[in-house]
């Protein structure tokens, strides 16, 4: 993995495309069609406590000969994949995966279909996607709705 700017200026989706233009040099001419998805969320434990990160994910389909090119040396390489497939490499191989590859591509896996309803870890996994907080503010989102903020 590499270093992530974010650019507090940007939104999400600037960042999102910034990222697909920087590590897998995409153009711009495909990042226009990207679409976000929704999000999802994961704990883990740092030296200060747990801590929460929130994922927004973005879709984009890509051309059938598309391949990525390593833009700016921070990644390894790109491996395609069918889905089902790569369900089944990180079932068998997890330690290929970074923890927040994993969650992503199991919230598309399911978005298209392949963990479904019938599936015996169906539940737990839909809602591994998301962790919440101890407290939400319900009020306070709220009043942020009104305001059009």
């Amino acid at each position: 993995g590499g270093t992530y700017v974010w650019y507090p200026s940007g939104s999400f989706l600037y960042n999102t495309v910034s990222a697909a233009q920087r590590e897998a040099a995409v153009s711009e001419e495909l990042v226009k069609d990207i679409r976000a998805t929704g999000l999802v969320s994961y704990r883990y434990e740092t030296a200060q406590g747990l801590a929460t990160k929130v994922l927004h994910v973005y879709d984009m389909e890509l051309p059938r000969n598309w391949r990525p090119f390593n833009g700016n040396g921070e990644i390894d390489g790109f491996t395609l994949m069918k889905i089902p497939d790569m369900l089944n490499d990180m079932r068998n191989h997890p330690e290929n995966w970074k923890p927040n590859s994993m969650i992503v591509n199991i919230d598309l896996a399911m978005r298209r279909g392949y963990i479904t309803p019938d599936d015996p870890d169906y539940l737990e996994l839909a809602h591994s996607l998301r962790v919440s907080e101890p407290h939400l503010d319900l009020e306070h989102y709220i009043g942020h709705m009104r305001d059009g903020r």
